[in-house]
């Protein structure tokens, strides 16, 4: 099986890009240091500003595009010029993925589509939340390769927002039209009660309405006929039982005491992708959760695996909007297509 390494890259890294702040560009600068240009001890991940007529598209307005470096080759839109200061008193960038962009204003295939925007109910765009207000610093940790990437912002009281673009292991192979995946968050998510932006939650299709969903979008559907499909973050319980009926989800964290009485070891699971046919489309990339309660984890701990687990590292990020708990893997053992 062909594997990667993501870099891990945090505010805390010298010659970085540093917080974030609700004024300013900030989560522009962030993306452009790691994923295209790189910095002081760190190489970039490996994408690109270049626009699918071949010719690079520079930011502009504190706009940006990121293209793929590998994989999908989609790009992520980014929309960095204080778009939305009133909702909730966040200062949020706005964001989409496009399967072409051919300048900062012309793309084809958007996910989530306008539509789904709009379907979220809350007054601005759909994006990252950066800060509460303009000059508290935010921390952050971003884990990405040249096809992925995850981005985790403490909000100030001690809880992530998660936000990824880019390739999902898919269970199809390599088809592009399985692979590529956005987690954003509503702008007025706090006011409205949504779960975007939670994606250490686990919802599924019972959910039958865009406002319930956790913001989680898959470019395509698995047979390319149409675009921009609902996707949901499920444990391994989730992929096959319809009993999860509650629209507000369950956090991705487990009840088995820590260690197991049975066999003195601690359980992960992956963390699998639903679409609304229920169809398994596949695994979020070196993104895993625990079998155990929260307690059992402190933010920023590092667990080594054993047995068929014996070369992988995990970074511990809790807790998630959701509720849940994050495990980050960050040795070269993540599953690529």
């Amino acid at each position: 099986m062909a594997v990667s390494q993501f870099t891990v890259y945090t505010s805390a890294d010298y010659g970085g890009p540093g917080p974030l702040y609700g004024n300013g560009a900030t989560l522009l600068s962030l993306y452009n240091q790691c994923l295209v240009s790189g910095y002081s001890g760190k190489a970039a991940a490996g994408w690109t500003k270049m626009g699918s007529a071949g010719s690079v598209i520079n930011d502009s307005g504190n706009i940006g595009i990121f293209k793929q470096g590998a994989g999908c080759g989609y790009y992520l839109y980014l929309n960095d010029n204080q778009p939305d200061t009133v909702s909730m008193g966040f200062r949020a960038a706005w964001g989409a993925g496009f399967k072409t962009m051919t300048s900062l204003v012309a793309g084809t295939g958007p996910f989530p589509t306008a539509a789904q925007t709009a379907a979220q109910g809350g007054t601005g765009g759909y994006g990252y939340q950066k800060s509460n207000d303009g000059t508290s610093p935010r921390s952050w940790q971003l884990y990405a390769d040249a096809s992925t990437s995850y981005l985790f912002i403490n909000d100030g009281s001690g809880y992530y927002g998660a936000y990824l673009f880019g390739d999902i292991y898919s269970l199809w192979g390599s088809s592009d039209l399985n692979r590529c995946a956005i987690c954003l968050a509503n702008s007025d998510r706090g006011a409205i009660g949504l779960l975007n932006g939670c994606l250490d939650r686990q919802v599924t299709p019972v959910v039958t309405t865009v406002a319930d969903a956790v913001g989680l979008y898959l470019a395509d559907n698995y047979a390319g006929t149409s675009w921009s499909m609902i996707g949901y973050p499920v444990g391994d319980p989730g992929r096959y039982s319809g009993l999860m009926s509650t629209t507000t989800g369950i956090p991705l964290v487990g009840s088995i005491p820590l260690p197991n009485p049975m066999d003195s070891s601690l359980y992960i699971s992956p963390v699998w992708i639903l679409d609304a046919n229920w169809n398994v489309r596949g695994r979020l990339r070196g993104l895993w959760y625990p079998c155990h309660p929260m307690a059992s984890f402190s933010d920023g701990m590092v667990i080594s695996g054993s047995g068929d687990y014996s070369s992988r590292q995990f970074n511990v990020i809790k807790p998630g909007w959701g509720g849940g708990v994050f495990l980050m893997e960050i040795t070269n053992t993540v599953e690529i297509n």
